[in-house]
């Protein structure tokens, strides 16, 4: 989905230190820096697939152009994120074709870009809990 909900969501996590929003491969993301002595990469992976429509419809972002920008997908630093993405994955039910690539290069958007719903209510967000945030009835793309 379009990156300022992915922040926003992310900005709760505790142990998310740092979220970015920016552009990949054409894609709209988010870069996130995190403490894993607070929270685990499996931890994010789970929440993120917890927070968006994995079918193949959302993996390609677009009916007609399989790159749209709001497609969604995992970029893996490198090949321990791989098998870590590739593994979280398997445990989710359904028709998950939510793509793991290779991370490349990363574009952030501008400052006016960044942080818009944190902007918007003048406040940095509060932190929730992982498992309160994995329960959140609206999906990323709502």
């Amino acid at each position: 989905g379009c990156y300022w909900g992915v922040q926003s969501l992310f900005d709760k996590v505790p142990g998310v230190v740092e979220t970015t929003a920016g552009t990949s491969d054409g894609a709209e993301t988010v870069q996130l820096t995190f403490d894993p002595e607070v929270v685990s990469y499996d931890s994010l992976l789970k929440l993120f697939f917890a927070s968006h429509d994995p079918s193949p419809f959302r993996a390609t972002g677009d009916k007609a152009h399989p790159s749209g920008k709001y497609r969604c997908q995992i970029f893996a630093l490198d090949s321990t994120q791989r098998a870590d993405a590739l593994r979280v994955k398997a445990l989710v039910d359904g028709d998950v074709a939510t793509p793991i690539v290779d991370a490349r290069a990363f574009d952030p958007a501008p400052d006016a870009e960044q942080h818009f719903y944190r902007r918007r209510k003048g406040r940095p967000p509060e932190k929730v809990s992982l498992a309160d945030l994995a329960a959140l009835p609206v999906k990323l793309e709502d």
